[in-house]
């Protein structure tokens, strides 16, 4: 008997077939237990912030012996402080940040330790409170402020109350303060846009030119905004971008313009070396290294990917779908668009899972879209571990099948539930 004849085949197909189709649809994943869910993760959080409570008052996060958590956060107000001194292009001063980092942060911690700012004046601009206050202080004021933009601007996409507060409570804001990054930030960008694009077009592109602040995520912000003919949000991103330039200009002056840009071309000549973490860069780029690739694959692959997702946002921006779709579309070919992408950075999904989410609930669920969207949710707290640890990079293909997520909704909108 051949193994095509055993009857164990004809046994097991069938067998493979109601996983596929449960996989497919995952009824069981009912809105009830979609919310148990969530309490527990919930809890998982409380308890977690509790431990991380007690680290803080063992180690006293200003006067050493370790990092704490936040980590990132400590070139930010490192460079707050220096710009309320009246240095602001001393921010760009990788050894000076990095003494001030230890004299206040890092003391008893090894000296090898150190975060560059690498943030544009505009940003420097936006964190100058920072600087009038302690580290700790800072940390919680950045990161608080952080969870109210994000949970004003998710809670009007229309989600039930747990609904939002998922998106808000998400892995990957968990991972922001685990690092101590403006994540949530970034997301409040690409959710304001989903927001007020259609009823206020201007304050939907205001939105968007508040990305100047991270402009290697903005790339594809005005292809999409021109395929769909949005004049006036175009005028109003760019013109938003630009008052902040000019006003961190009178500010700061211009030596603060001089030294971040000569600051940027050495930041991008670490592109062309291997002297750069690979496995913590999350985009394809990161990932042809990881994947022992040369530094010319690498841009190649990452040219290739990011004229195939700009090509995806124009086509979806030029039907006019609305804003929901066009936005969400826009938020994950950002992070396809660009070479220098953490895991931070996936708070940029919260916006599109929020659309996918809304639109699902009012014309229901398309095949495999809840399985993946838990892929995505839980994402954060395996991609960097699993690209370190195990040498697999799960971001680039997530991220693609996130942005065919948002095109197949976009252009192929499913009929009334």
């Amino acid at each position: 008997m051949t193994p095509f004849t055993s009857p164990i085949i004809p046994g097991l197909l069938p067998f493979m077939q109601r996983i596929k189709a449960w996989l497919q649809e995952l009824p069981s994943l009912t809105p009830a237990r979609a919310r148990a869910y969530f309490v527990i993760w919930m809890g998982l959080q409380l308890m977690f912030a509790a431990l991380m409570a007690n680290r803080f008052m063992q180690e006293s996060v200003t006067k050493g012996g370790g990092k704490p958590v936040g980590q990132d956060l400590t070139a930010f107000w490192a460079a707050a402080h220096m710009a309320i001194l009246g240095h602001p292009g001393l921010a760009y001063n990788d050894g000076a940040i990095a003494a001030f980092e230890h004299a206040n942060v890092w003391v008893g911690s090894a000296a090898s330790s150190r975060f560059p700012f690498l943030y544009p004046p505009v940003y420097l601009l936006l964190i100058l409170p920072l600087g009038l206050v302690g580290y700790l202080p800072a940390m919680v004021g950045f990161l608080a402020s952080g969870y109210a933009l994000l949970a004003a601007c998710v809670r009007k996409l229309a989600l039930p109350k747990a609904g939002w507060l998922a998106l808000v409570f998400s892995p990957a804001m968990l991972v922001n303060v685990l690092i101590g990054q403006n994540g949530a930030y970034t997301a409040s960008c690409f959710a304001g846009a989903m927001l007020f694009l259609d009823r206020s077009p201007a304050l939907g592109g205001a939105c968007l030119g508040f990305l100047v602040c991270k402009p290697h995520l903005a790339i594809a912000v005005p292809l999409a905004l021109m395929a769909a003919r949005r004049w006036r949000a175009l005028f109003a991103c760019g013109g938003t971008a630009l008052g902040l330039c000019l006003m961190s200009l009178l500010v700061f002056g211009a030596d603060s313009w001089v030294q971040f840009f000569h600051h940027a071309r050495q930041t991008a000549a670490v592109l062309q070396d291997y002297s750069v973490e690979w496995p913590k860069m999350q985009g394809f780029f990161g990932a042809v290294h990881v994947l022992h690739g040369s530094n010319a694959l690498a841009f190649v692959v990452y040219g290739v990917l990011a004229l195939a997702s700009a090509a995806v946002v124009v086509r979806v921006a030029m039907g006019r779908p609305g804003a929901g779709p066009e936005m969400a579309t826009l938020a994950v070919a950002s992070l396809l668009c660009t070479p220098y992408m953490f895991d931070y950075d996936l708070t940029c999904l919260l916006a599109p899972m929020g659309f996918i989410g809304t639109d699902a609930l009012r014309r229901g669920w398309l095949s495999w879209e809840k399985l993946a969207l838990l892929g995505l949710y839980a994402l954060p707290l395996v991609a960097r571990l699993m690209t370190m640890q195990a040498g697999i990079p799960l971001v680039p293909p997530a991220l693609v099948c996130a942005l065919a997520l948002c095109a197949r909704r976009a252009l192929a909108p499913p009929k009334a539930a």
